[in-house]
């Protein structure tokens, strides 16, 4: 298992948390991580790597039900768990909804228990495109509204998140990664609108 002694658990994992809160404050808002020397999985972006390195710790528990489970484990000391008690939840944007479906939505008294599900996507940007979904956001850190192209993610899983988010405080907290590492995250204050063109797999 690879040791991925060049990622400084301090200096780079501060970075790129500060980045993903960015994102979360900022619905539509799209993030670069980054870092060279790490060397993932084959089943694991790299950009889902990073947010691994800087949300994961021995005290929270996480899912992924590929061979990067064993990799996040071994370098974050966090603990794999099942899909409904997981504090993260790692998928890919063309999985079946049953993942974000089994995901806690927190409790009157504790919403924040809530599950935060890091989603690998083919490509996000900030432009309408004839492929994949056109998101519209809109609500707290949204200026009117933003729009976002996301490819590779499935409508039903999208679909499943705007249920899992309709008792607001409760909800899931997803974020969104690329290829290339972009990141956009959808909190569970975040209204989406959708227009779906055609899906192309990661």
């Amino acid at each position: 298992m690879v040791r991925e002694s060049a990622y400084d658990e301090i200096f780079d994992a501060q970075f790129h948390f500060r980045q993903l809160m960015e994102a979360m404050s900022r619905p539509g808002k799209i993030c670069k991580l980054e870092h060279n020397a790490i060397s993932p999985p084959e089943d694991m972006h790299p950009g889902a790597a990073l947010i691994g390195f800087a949300l994961l710790n021995a005290d929270v528990s996480f899912y992924h039900k590929g061979s990067a489970a064993e990799y996040l484990r071994f370098n974050t000391s966090s603990e794999l768990a099942a899909p409904a008690d997981a504090d993260f939840i790692f998928i890919k944007g063309t999985d079946e909804p049953q993942m974000i479906r089994a995901a806690k939505i927190g409790t009157d008294n504790y919403p924040e228990t809530n599950a935060t599900t890091i989603i690998e996507v083919l490509e996000i940007n900030n432009t309408n495109h004839d492929e994949g979904l056109n998101l519209c956001l809109s609500g707290p850190g949204v200026l009117g509204s933003k729009e976002v192209n996301i490819r590779g993610l499935h409508e039903d899983l999208l679909e499943e998140i705007r249920v899992k988010n309709e008792e607001f405080p409760l909800g899931v907290d997803c974020i969104l990664v690329d290829k290339s590492g972009n990141v956009c995250c959808l909190p569970r204050t975040c209204k989406i609108e959708c227009n779906i063109n055609d899906l192309q797999n990661i």
